[in-house]
């Protein structure tokens, strides 16, 4: 541009671009990398993940999902249809005749090689869901040795009585 007026005016809008073009890289940079952390955050969970557009296509799945379920990892991926998904997390199980809950809520399930997962489903503002598998065995377990425990201690118990009444007579 020139000393006069369209001169200053053309390169007061060169800088202008300049700086939009530099927000505009820094926007991306720090979009990226929020991106990033997030996906990282998901991948190192000890919680199974799987992110669902709202069209019913899986976006996202870690590693800790595919883990739960080895036999079909290689189907658990970005692309994947989640009912089609659904349906092949349902042959995993120790009941494949049980329902899987699907759109939304909590469902227990228990795995054919004896583990327990809890799926929880939660809806995205964008139309979409997020589904969070958490293995919980172990409290299965304990609940199984409490529940034989109380039994055992209640035929203790009846027979105690039984033995009690036999003597007083």
């Amino acid at each position: 541009g020139g000393a006069d007026e369209t001169g200053a005016l053309l390169k007061s809008m060169t800088v202008m671009q300049d700086n939009i073009r530099e927000m505009m890289t820094r926007e991306k940079s720090l979009r990226h990398s929020a991106e990033s952390r997030l996906s990282d955050a998901l991948e190192t969970s000890r919680e199974g993940v799987i992110l669902v557009a709202s069209d019913g296509v899986i976006v996202l799945a870690n590693r800790q999902l595919r883990d739960f379920f080895p036999a079909i990892a290689d189907r658990l991926v970005s692309g994947t249809s989640f009912p089609e998904a659904l349906r092949l997390i349902q042959r995993q199980l120790r009941a494949p005749d049980d329902a899987v809950a699907g759109a939304s809520g909590h469902a227990e399930l228990e795995l054919a090689d004896g583990r327990w997962v809890r799926m929880t489903t939660n809806g995205t503002s964008e139309g979409g869901s997020i589904i969070f598998f958490s293995d919980f065995t172990a409290i299965k377990e304990r609940e199984e040795n409490l529940r034989k425990a109380k039994q055992e201690a209640e035929a203790a118990n009846a027979a105690k009585t039984r033995f009690l009444a036999n003597m007083s007579h």
